[in-house]
């Protein structure tokens, strides 16, 4: 039974987290899948849990960053759990209620998160509860409280199960994104001191907007100098070429392949 490897212990000596493996999805292609661990404290130790199941139920086909997305939002909410449990009888999953999920979501709220994030937690949460209890894992939770309807094209739409939430506001504030193009000719010269090997790959990402995992995914081959010397043409492709590198935040590989325009200056890309 799952519940029964769910139980949780009075003093914080785990911590779920999540993590990421490679496997040969089929002959010719490796895929990175998401993994739910428990962190042993202790003995510095950490075991793959079994509710890494209801990732793979739920979006096995699904993109990388898709499961990582489910499998953070999981995580975060089962160590507020292990938190909670200091004031609290809760001991394993089959004392979840309806409650637990509405007290973490407005304690998102109140920590200031944004509606659309607390609305994606919400629906990753409402998935759970629905895995926990098909598995009957869930005895506090009523099967009437699991209500849908259908929409305009015939669709089942799941209602949340959490009702006493209280939302923020639409509006927010606006976030600054952009590094001050001042500092770029500092930064060049410090990483070509620093660590010269990745200087090139900085510059990809600052004037042609690649992310790490398509940087780390480029070869000499893919890299095509346009006629006007005014822009590199980078053939941007998933070629696996770092899968060494343990990461769950999708620094190993490229999430849409295409062809990217890179802004040549001249006199810095010559130097690097």
């Amino acid at each position: 039974m799952i519940a029964e490897l769910m139980q949780f212990k009075k003093k914080i000596r785990y911590r779920f987290r999540a993590d990421s493996i490679w496997i040969d999805w089929d002959r010719n292609n490796k895929k990175q899948l998401v993994i739910i661990c428990v962190s042993d404290a202790i003995n510095n130790m950490d075991i793959v849990h079994p509710i890494t199941d209801f990732i793979y139920t739920n979006w096995r086909y699904n993109s990388y960053n898709t499961q990582r997305k489910h499998a953070i939002n999981v995580v975060a909410f089962l160590n507020y759990l292990l938190e909670k449990n200091q004031d609290t009888e809760f001991k394993s999953l089959t004392d979840l209620k309806i409650i637990h999920g509405d007290i973490y979501l407005n304690e998102l709220s109140k920590r200031g998160n944004t509606r659309t994030s607390i609305n994606g937690v919400d629906r990753t949460l409402n998935t759970l509860y629905r895995y926990l209890y098909k598995n009957e894992c869930l005895p506090n939770v009523s099967p009437n409280a699991f209500e849908t309807y259908q929409n305009q094209f015939g669709e089942e739409v799941h209602i949340s199960l959490f009702r006493n939430v209280i939302l923020p506001s639409t509006a927010s504030s606006p976030l600054e994104h952009t590094f001050p193009s001042r500092y770029i000719p500092l930064l060049f010269e410090t990483a070509i001191i620093v660590a010269k090997p990745i200087v090139l790959g900085l510059y990809f990402q600052i004037f042609g907007g690649l992310r790490v995992g398509e940087v780390v995914n480029i070869t000499r081959l893919g890299v095509r100098y346009r006629l006007d010397g005014e822009v590199v043409l980078l053939n941007i492709r998933e070629r696996q070429l770092r899968t060494d590198i343990k990461d769950s935040d999708g620094a190993n590989f490229v999430k849409q392949e295409r062809k990217q325009q890179v802004f040549i200056y001249k006199e810095w890309f010559e130097s690097i």
